[in-house]
């Protein structure tokens, strides 16, 4: 039997197999081209989870974009997510996996959680597949 792989509850996503695979695989990381004429370009985005697979870190990001009707940021404990309708946030919400996985309250308009909604909130924007979502930069 193959060598056993860590269990983690490390934030991760779609956008970081290919890095993986390329990296498991002992292959170069293409680059993407900037436009359709130019074959040179940016790295693929996504983060690499050999790491983590190995066991060498707990985690590799911080935490993971997502879209479904809103964009979402799900790190290790929480899920904050934001509505945004021309350029503007019409509507939070934040989920505390520790204490509630099944989402039943939303605690972004706690006052105490203010801080935390807005860390969230620059780490979204900050993370490294913010740049294609067009609707977090307006």
């Amino acid at each position: 039997m193959g060598k056993q792989i860590p269990q983690t509850t490390s934030p991760s996503g779609h956008i970081d197999m290919y890095r993986t695979i390329c990296e498991l695989a002992g292959l170069p990381v293409p680059e993407q081209p900037t436009d359709n004429k130019k074959r040179d370009g940016r790295a693929v985005k996504g983060i690499s989870l050999v790491p983590v697979m190995t066991g060498e870190k707990d985690s590799v990001r911080e935490g993971i974009i997502t879209f479904k009707g809103g964009y979402a940021f799900r790190t290790e404990r929480y899920r904050y997510v934001e509505f945004i309708k021309n350029g503007t946030v019409i509507s939070r919400d934040l989920y505390d996996y520790q204490e509630d996985p099944l989402e039943t309250v939303n605690l972004a308009t706690d006052k105490k959680q203010a801080k935390l909604v807005k860390e969230l909130a620059k780490a979204m924007r900050e993370s490294p597949e913010a740049e294609g979502c067009y609707g977090l930069m307006e």
